[in-house]
């Protein structure tokens, strides 16, 4: 054994590549470090492996027989490159945010028999880092590999409708029941997510599962609401489109698109936010118009709706009339029997103040000019030329 090795400075390389991952390891935000500690093999791998690279290259230099000269500042250049690049990798890999969500993103994607299945463990972890991220960008990373999941998930051979449940059930913990609430930009991505299995369901064929595509409406209609709380127009707007962009393929797909049409509308009308309310109200009577006219639900929800407009006031009436005249013109029955209908639908459903509002228009529709769009109801009409 070589007795003139420097073992002072080789302790010294040891140390830091020792200390240096568990320093790192205190540096990390909680949420990564719960992780790591999931995983801790890779982080063994990734700390352990220079370490003993290391003792390796410092055993052969201690058992080599006749060292030279230049042998021992070999063996401590080898281990202070060795020292910079793990103090260069494992920052880049296990600190730098978009490094961990793009390592979890791979990891949610799994292949078996040719079909994407996802990796519940890792999904829950991507979606665990989406909650705890500030919003802005440090959700939109989490976001952006979920959209592009739900687009492999959804164009992907064998896909079934009955995937994604999770990541629409994490979308809607990632932008609304988060600590801190996503930005706009996130409650965008939200819904182009939430959007896909919308899609997959107008290219699917008979025998497709509606369990996603119920999952995606009911969570749209949640995040649709939290973004009107958030006084923003463009993200409802969005989220209507989104709804009104599926085709009416099952009575249940068009009962619960007209419902989630209803509650984003109404809170919009609560929040006196006209713009998605009145998209929520076109969608829902094109609903109508596509074949939907005939399920007493959609035409009670649409109907509903236009009765939060006409109680609003007079302006409110003046756009609720003609909408009302044309639901008429779409569906089976005269609009009075229909409003009596959706007033008894909204009651027994607990909808007590939309009930009594469409009682409201029951009351008032059909008298005193009401249903005349260019003038205000109760004033009677200029007999001046």
């Amino acid at each position: 054994m070589n007795g003139d090795a420097p073992f002072d400075a080789i302790t010294t390389m040891f140390v830091f590549l020792i200390g240096l991952p568990a320093i790192i390891f205190q540096w990390l935000a909680p949420e990564i470090r719960q992780i790591i500690v999931r995983r801790p093999g890779e982080l063994l791998l990734d700390a352990g492996l220079p370490v003993a690279l290391g003792i390796a290259i410092v055993c052969v230099g201690l058992f080599t027989p006749a060292m030279p000269g230049w042998g021992w500042p070999a063996v401590l250049a080898t281990l202070f490159a060795l020292a910079l690049f793990t103090a260069f990798r494992i920052p880049l890999k296990y600190v730098r945010r978009t490094a961990i969500v793009g390592r979890l993103g791979r990891r949610v994607r799994r292949r078996r028999r040719g079909e994407l299945h996802l990796d519940e463990a890792s999904l829950l972890d991507l979606v665990e880092l989406g909650k705890q991220g500030q919003p802005g960008q440090e959700k939109e990373l989490v976001l952006q590999q979920l959209l592009a999941l739900s687009r492999d998930v959804c164009g992907s051979h064998g896909y079934d409708g009955d995937r994604l449940t999770d990541v629409a059930t994490g979308v809607l913990d990632i932008v609304v029941h988060a600590a801190q609430a996503g930005s706009s930009q996130n409650f965008g991505t939200a819904a182009e997510i939430l959007e896909q299995p919308l899609r997959a369901f107008d290219r699917a064929t008979d025998g497709f599962n509606q369990t996603d595509l119920l999952y995606a409406i009911r969570v749209l209609s949640r995040i649709g609401r939290a973004a009107i709380r958030m006084e923003d127009d463009s993200v409802p707007i969005a989220v209507v489109q989104a709804l009104g962009s599926t085709g009416v393929q099952h009575p249940f797909t068009a009962v619960a698109i007209s419902r989630a049409l209803f509650e984003i509308g109404v809170e919009a009308v609560d929040h006196n936010q006209m713009l998605p309310a009145m998209s929520a109200v076109q969608s829902a009577v094109a609903l109508i118009e596509n074949g939907a006219g005939t399920a007493k639900d959609v035409v009670a929800d649409t109907l509903g709706l236009l009765a939060h407009f006409w109680t609003c006031g007079d302006t409110g009436r003046l756009y609720a009339a003609p909408r009302l005249a044309e639901v008429e013109g779409l569906i089976p029955t005269d609009i009075r029997t229909a409003l009596s209908d959706a007033a008894r639908h909204c009651a027994q459903a607990t909808q007590f103040a939309t009930s009594d509002k469409v009682h409201a228009v029951l009351a008032q529709y059909g008298s005193d000019g009401a249903t005349d769009p260019y003038r205000t109801p109760g004033v009677k009409p200029s007999t001046t030329p």
